[in-house]
Formats: structure tokens, C-alpha cells, sequence
């Protein structure tokens, strides 16, 4: 039996657009405009997506963020807006202030005025650094006190994931 007294609900209908950095462009456009859905998603944090926004963060400080975004989501902003479509990521990868500061420029740009938010705290690695401890990574144990041996451990991670699609 239902509670008059609460509001009647509905399911929230959610369009993924991506699942790592450099997956389909026209995803983000597909899922607004195949529609209709009230929050467009985006996953670009897979290990080797984390592995590329990091060189591109030791090159250029401003860097570390997934960059096509930008222009998946130049093109369906507008819409989103227009139709109350939320936009939630993780693209901001290991810069998502960069990410959101190039957003509000985009945004700006195309005369529009979105909500930009964004999500800072969770980086871990500053906290390892310096405690020489050995943790469990699926199959292998590493010793990541210190910031070389953690980035060694991920080389050697993907150099065997890449041996075994091959």
C-alpha cells in the first residue's frame, strides 16, 4: 500500500557515457539525444586511463585531467541544461579543479551558466609516501612507501595486463 502523504517516485534514469579516456566521442550526444534520461554519467578513472593522465600531469602541472570531455561535452551542454539533465563524472581524474576551471571556461564561452562542482581529498598517495608498507594489489604485494616504488608497481601491473590481451 503507498503513504498518501509521500510524494510519488519514480526511477531515476541514468545514461553512461564512458568507461576510460578515449572511448566513443559521440557517446555523451547518443545517450542525451536517445533519451530520456535525468543524469549523464562518465567513468574515466580504468588503471590505464589513471597511467595516462598522470605523464600528462608530470609534463604540465595544469594537466591530469581527461581532456576529451571537454568536447563530448560541448556538445550536448546546452541540451542538458535545456532538458534539467545532470552531468556527473570523474574526469577531473588527478586534477579536478583543472577540470572544472576548463568547464566554467567552456561554459562561458557557449553563454551558458551550469552548477560546477567538484570533488578534492581523495588522493592517497601524498599518505603512503614514507610509510613502508606492503599491501595486497590483486595477485601481487608491493611495497609502496615511497612514490617510485608505487609508480613501479603500476608499470609492472599494466606491462602484465597489456601481456595478457595479447
Amino acid at each position: 500500500m503507498t503513504d498518501p502523504r509521500r510524494p510519488a517516485q519514480r526511477a531515476i534514469r541514468i545514461g553512461n557515457s564512458s568507461g576510460f579516456y578515449g572511448d566513443r566521442a559521440a557517446a555523451s550526444r547518443e545517450m542525451v539525444e536517445g533519451g530520456p534520461i535525468d543524469v549523464l554519467t562518465g567513468d574515466y578513472l580504468a588503471e590505464l586511463t589513471m597511467l595516462i593522465l598522470w605523464k600528462a600531469q608530470q609534463k604540465d602541472p595544469a594537466a591530469g585531467y581527461a581532456r576529451s570531455v571537454l568536447g563530448q561535452l560541448e556538445e550536448v551542454l546546452g541540451t542538458c541544461l535545456d532538458h534539467g539533465i545532470k552531468i556527473v563524472n570523474n574526469a577531473g581524474g588527478l586534477n579536478p579543479a583543472g577540470l572544472a576551471a576548463q568547464l566554467a571556461a567552456l561554459a562561458e564561452r557557449l553563454g551558458l551558466h551550469p552548477k560546477i562542482a567538484y570533488v578534492t581529498g581523495d588522493d592517497l598517495l601524498p599518505r603512503l609516501v614514507g610509510r613502508a608498507k606492503v599491501v595486497p594489489v590483486e595477485g601481487y604485494f608491493r611495497d609502496i612507501g615511497t612514490v617510485e616504488a608505487y609508480q613501479l608497481a603500476q608499470r609492472e601491473w599494466l606491462a602484465r595486463a597489456q601481456r595478457s590481451t595479447t
